[in-house]
């Protein structure tokens, strides 16, 4: 496929997954993510991931926290200019958990959608942004890119 081509059909995969990415930073934005305490956004990365058909991996640092590894590889061939495609976000967001119990912990930092537009500390704290470049990389899967 062209470059040209295989550019747009990216473009329209990613303009079509706008629900999944909604729901996905939901999903993200309302584990629970605190510093050292990442590991449930982390395994939701991981499902997710493998539910799109990309190699995963969890990689565990403690109990508690984690690194959620995804792989496209491409053709491999550092010979020819081949290099790795990484995107990289943190899963965690800085803090302690408000005092008041979980109502409070969802109101100060859950994630939510009105109108739209979508709220919450944990989004702008890099779910989103991470939610956007697993939605990138799925649909540069699907479209069949070939990464060199």
């Amino acid at each position: 496929m062209p470059e040209t081509a295989a550019g747009e059909r990216v473009i329209e995969i990613v303009e079509g997954d706008t629900r999944d990415l909604t729901d996905l930073c939901l999903r993200l934005g309302n584990a629970r993510d605190y510093a050292g305490e990442e590991r449930e956004v982390g395994e939701a990365v991981v499902s997710w991931l493998a539910d799109a058909g990309i190699e995963t991996r969890l990689q565990r640092i403690s109990e508690t926290s984690v690194n959620a590894l995804g792989v496209l590889r491409g053709n491999g061939d550092r010979a020819a200019g081949g290099r790795s495609l990484i995107l990289n976000a943190h899963m965690d967001t800085q803090g302690a958990p408000p005092a008041g119990g979980a109502a409070s912990e969802r109101r100060l930092r859950g994630a939510r959608a009105e109108d739209g537009l979508l709220y919450g500390n944990g989004l702008a704290n890099d779910k989103a942004q991470l939610a956007s470049r697993l939605i990138a990389l799925r649909a540069i899967a699907r479209a069949g890119v070939r990464l060199a």
